[in-house]
């Protein structure tokens, strides 16, 4: 998170502009349901940087007096022990509540963090099936991450348009660097809206991708001086009135153009009008009470430590807060990181003024800082390491726990991801009958992939149960698909306009998360079935839980105990969008019911595990599903065949 430099101008209302940024992010991440656009709280950080950074640097150009050395060793020294100091907390803590497995993870996470990597790292595990982000108790270090990496390369950018700038003979090196800056953060910019359609997880977690946002700052701190101007300060109300409405208003779940100009670029632009209006008396008696500053001073060491107690305090309990518990978290994080401030940051924190001797001191505790942290989170992550080395050299994919291994066809065409093409899909090996039988689909998300095989275990002796599965994208409507605006749709479209029709289809399966499925789509999506005459069944929405039920079997003492768990994790919204569903339509397929009756089974009659995560089931809970659907459903097909 930015921080402010000791030779820069004091500008009092930036910190609590760091404190309207830091809330944002609290409230967000306590669950309240009003604050769901949170998230944004980190781009106002970004832009902070980029304001701040570009401006010092570009004073110590103009002065002579600019150093990297000093720099580089200003920003390790005021970022890297609280740093290091909360991940080795949160290892302490995490040894206490987590699964072995989840442990190992955790360790890897803290040794990304500590080399300023960790976004790279959460971007390689950013796919549909990997751990939740709630049971990620260092997720939140992705944005020191980025500007970690942004501290790198920015000042050897901003030198070198100044030095060009001064081979050129121009008599305002500023010019220059604005048009950099111009070029910088548009190509940015541009990058992030054509990417986010194929690769919306690089588009948050990378570097590349949130340069704009730094480059806004920075053209602010190249190009404007800042006054107390009255006017300035309807510009900036404006920007912290839209902060504040994006906050409360953007959801977490949108489609990708929103992504970019509605939670990216918005929130930024937002920023940079009121840090123009930071000097003027409104925004100053706004935003720079002695209570906003105060908790902007802490705010880097609040946002370190927030995450870690929210996501381990929610391991430890039941994985939920309610609205007492969120506030108490924030009362906590808030109280922690003012200690990791008072013990740690201001210890180790430098100025102009700072003798030799502490600067020798900051230096040698915080390399001795990461070389301890490196060694703890190494010997902590090794077994996951070098599982992950092992496969990778064998070329085969790491071992996957009993009951969760991943058949062939998982890995070919049947199920299509932002990388694959249309051509990608297998009409042969995922939906062709190889004895004659009738041949159905399955059609949805990663849900349909799962299911599809319980519906072969049910129906085998009748019929070819075929797949058509795009993970991670709930069910899409043939209107919706044929924009065909990114992979989502494309493959959608694909089944819709080509696959149906080479299939001697006798019926459809549609399955998905319906909780992100409005009525609308379905609906359109039934018709479109209908007028082609095709038979088609819902399959509901499945149990869904509020962490991974095979950690919580892991930290279970018994069976029974880990079944009295899970039915307190159990996710109320599934139950009653199935109520919703059976109200409007017929012919649903009911898999919560089998699952979750009077009591949610976990396990099937071999005690092997059913759930591979928190809703997604394994082989084997496809087969305990598959042998329930055909007892309580016995004339699917034939009802679908006679139509």
């Amino acid at each position: 998170m930015s921080l402010p430099e000791r030779h820069s101008p004091y500008i009092t209302s930036i910190d609590g502009l760091r404190t309207v940024a830091v809330g944002l992010v609290l409230l967000f991440h306590a669950g309240f349901d009003w604050a769901q656009g949170g998230y944004i709280g980190v781009d106002v950080f970004f832009v902070i940087s980029g304001f701040l950074i570009t401006s010092n640097i570009l004073k110590g150009l103009e002065a002579g007096t600019w150093s990297f050395r000093r720099f580089y060793g200003r920003r390790a020294a005021r970022l890297l022990p609280a740093l290091f100091s909360v991940i080795a907390g949160t290892l302490i803590a995490g040894s206490f509540i987590l699964s072995e497995s989840d442990f190992a993870k955790l360790g890897l996470s803290g040794l990304a963090s500590a080399a300023s990597v960790s976004n790279i790292l959460f971007w390689t595990q950013a796919d549909y099936f990997a751990q939740g982000s709630e049971t990620k108790p260092l997720l939140h270090t992705w944005s020191l991450g980025v500007e970690e990496q942004f501290y790198l390369f920015w000042p050897i950018a901003i030198t070198v348009f100044f030095q060009l700038a001064r081979k050129l003979g121009l008599n305002t090196p500023r010019s220059l660097i604005q048009i950099g800056l111009l070029l910088l953060g548009g190509v940015s910019l541009m990058s992030a809206h054509l990417m986010v359609f194929q690769h919306p997880e690089a588009v948050f977690f990378l570097t590349p991708f949130r340069v704009f946002q730094f480059a806004i700052g920075g053209l602010l701190g190249v190009s404007v001086t800042l006054t107390a101007n009255f006017w300035r300060c309807l510009p900036g109300l404006a920007g912290l009135g839209l902060l504040l409405c994006l906050g409360t208003l953007l959801q977490g779940q949108m489609g990708a153009d929103e992504t970019v100009w509605l939670a990216m670029f918005a929130p930024a632009l937002a920023t940079a009008t009121i840090i123009f209006a930071a000097r003027t008396r409104l925004i100053t008696a706004m935003l720079a009470t002695p209570a906003m500053v105060w908790l902007g001073k802490r705010s880097y060491a609040i946002y370190l430590a927030h995450w870690p107690i929210m996501v381990l305090w929610k391991m430890a309990t039941d994985y939920h807060f309610d609205t007492l518990e969120a506030c108490l978290s924030i009362a906590v994080s808030v109280m922690a990181g003012a200690i990791i401030h008072t013990i740690v940051e201001k210890r180790f924190r430098l100025s102009n003024s700072s003798t030799v001797s502490k600067k020798r001191t900051s230096y040698m505790s915080t390399g001795l800082g990461f070389v301890c942290v490196a060694i703890l989170t190494l010997s902590i992550s090794w077994p996951l390491i070098g599982n992950t080395l092992q496969a990778t050299a064998s070329k085969t994919p790491p071992q996957a726990s009993s009951g969760t291994a991943v058949s062939e066809e998982r890995r070919s065409t049947c199920f299509l991801q932002a990388q694959h093409v249309p051509e990608d899909y297998s009409i042969e090996q995922c939906a062709t009958s190889q004895d004659g039988k009738p041949v159905f689909l399955a059609l949805g998300d990663s849900y349909a992939g799962d299911m599809s095989v319980a519906l072969q275990t049910a129906y085998a002796q009748e019929a070819k149960i075929g797949r058509f599965v795009v993970p991670g994208c709930s069910l899409i409507s043939p209107g919706q698909a044929s924009k065909k605006s990114n992979h989502c749709q494309s493959h959608f479209n694909l089944a819709y306009t080509s696959i149906i029709d080479e299939i001697d289809l006798r019926g459809v399966f549609l399955i998905s998360d319906w909780t992100k499925v409005d009525d609308e789509t379905l609906t359109e999506t039934l018709d479109y079935f209908e007028t082609r005459e095709i038979p088609t069944y819902i399959v509901n929405v499945r149990p869904k839980f509020r962490e991974r039920v095979p950690e919580i079997i892991s930290l279970a003492e018994t069976p029974e105990a880990a079944a009295k768990r899970v039915m307190s994790l159990l996710i109320p919204e599934a139950a009653a969008r199935n109520q919703a569903l059976a109200d409007k339509y017929p012919n649903i397929i009911d898999v919560y019911r089998i699952g979750c009756n009077e009591t949610c089974q976990i396990f099937d009659g071999n005690s092997d595990e059913i759930y591979k995560d928190a809703s997604h089931i394994t082989i084997r809970g496809s087969v305990w599903y598959g042998r329930r659907i055909k007892e309580a459903y016995p004339d699917v097909i034939k009802d679908m065949l006679s139509h």
